[in-house]
């Protein structure tokens, strides 16, 4: 269900700032985020789509980027390195 969204760390690769400067733009310049409420604490999300709209909107660049992917080994294979 939250696959198609992105979350601090990707954003952080995205624009190759800290994680402060992001939690700044959410408060401040109006970086657009999702926010999920949780039973102890609640989750932040970003939606690619309109993250991208607002880096153009704000003339932010935006760098490629790929989100990670869990890792997909067999630990039964030995390591072949």
């Amino acid at each position: 269900m939250l696959d198609h969204l992105l979350n601090s760390h990707d954003i952080c690769k995205l624009f190759r700032r800290s994680t402060m400067t992001i939690l700044i733009w959410r408060r401040d310049k109006g970086l657009p985020y999702i926010r999920i409420v949780g039973n102890k604490r609640d989750t932040i999300r970003f939606s690619k789509d309109d993250v991208i709209k607002w880096a153009k909107e704000t003339k932010r660049r935006i760098y490629p980027y790929e989100p990670r992917t869990k890792l997909n080994r067999d630990s039964s294979k030995p390591n072949s390195d």
